[in-house]
């Protein structure tokens, strides 16, 4: 989320508009106008996205080898259990026209766009949809009673967490048989698989 909202520069502010957390991992440092706040509100299971049962990931796993072209084996496992992770985004800015440009700039298809937002997870190398849920302009006031101009957005990051382990399982190859009358057992239909008797 913080390289997301990173590389932002302003008309008349030195250097890039700094980003940091305030939860869950407070990040120390001076306070200097613009800012972006992030603050992880809620996580939650998407019950409305939610499938049970058994299958195999389609995406790599973290800290597991990745299968190759021609490989005969996969992971497997239950699937994965939808979250919506919610966050707020703040912004601060000393002057109203920082913080119309800085809106202009967030609003944009790669950052927080009113529709079809993404972030992109580089340990998996996928994007997940990112949801603007809202936003509110308000103007506060800071220790010194000086005037900051505010911009509060809530977002929904959609992702997923695997129940268990996954486990490794090697694929079907071939499959023998013979096909025979189930109420007599005396009929032979046919055979089937790779060589015939």
């Amino acid at each position: 989320m913080k390289a997301k909202l990173s590389g932002i520069v302003l008309d008349g502010v030195s250097g890039e508009v700094p980003v940091r957390f305030s939860t869950p991992d407070v990040e120390f440092g001076s306070m200097t106008y613009p800012i972006i706040i992030i603050e992880r509100e809620n996580i939650s299971v998407a019950s409305d996205r939610e499938h049970r049962g058994w299958g195999r990931y389609g995406s790599p796993i973290e800290g597991a080898p990745e299968r190759q072209d021609g490989d005969l084996w996969d992971y497997y496992g239950e699937l994965p259990i939808p979250m919506d992770f919610d966050y707020k985004i703040s912004t601060m800015c000393r002057t109203h026209a920082q913080q119309v440009a800085l809106t202009g700039i967030l609003s944009r298809g790669d950052r927080l766009p009113p529709r079809f937002g993404y972030l992109k997870l580089p340990v998996f190398n996928e994007l997940v949809p990112l949801d603007l849920l809202g936003s509110e302009p308000l103007t506060m006031y800071d220790g010194d009673q000086k005037r900051l101009f505010t911009m509060h957005y809530l977002i929904r990051v959609q992702t997923e967490v695997l129940p268990h382990d996954p486990q490794r399982r090697e694929l079907i190859r071939s499959i023998h048989g013979r096909i025979t009358d189930t109420k007599t057992r005396k009929w032979n239909l046919g055979n089937f698989g790779d060589s015939q008797p």
